[in-house]
């Protein structure tokens, strides 16, 4: 998960692309994308991409929201694909 404080420019790749409670996420597991920045929405923190527009819409009671990611989908890319292999190996065994 990338951080509420992640600033704008930071590449991050997408680890869940499932569909979210709102319908289709419009993401590709393992796309690289760009943080055009993070807001808040509804449910929290949320990520904008620089690759997918969003609009603003308004939302009673809480006003105009910009439709946003949430920040659980991404992580960063610099993280070394010799632990990302460590870590699914890891998962492998606990089963």
């Amino acid at each position: 998960m990338i951080s509420p404080s992640t600033p704008p420019g930071t590449p991050v790749v997408c680890i869940d692309a499932s569909p979210g409670p709102y319908g289709l996420s419009m993401l590709e597991k393992g796309a690289y994308y760009t943080v055009a920045g993070i807001v808040d929405t509804v449910a929290g923190k949320g990520c904008l991409l620089e690759e997918i527009p969003t609009e603003r819409v308004s939302v009673a009671p809480w006003g105009f929201l910009s439709l946003a990611f949430a920040l659980s989908r991404f992580r960063y890319l610099d993280i070394p694909p010799a632990l990302l292999s460590l870590q699914a190996e890891r998962v492998l065994e606990d089963v």
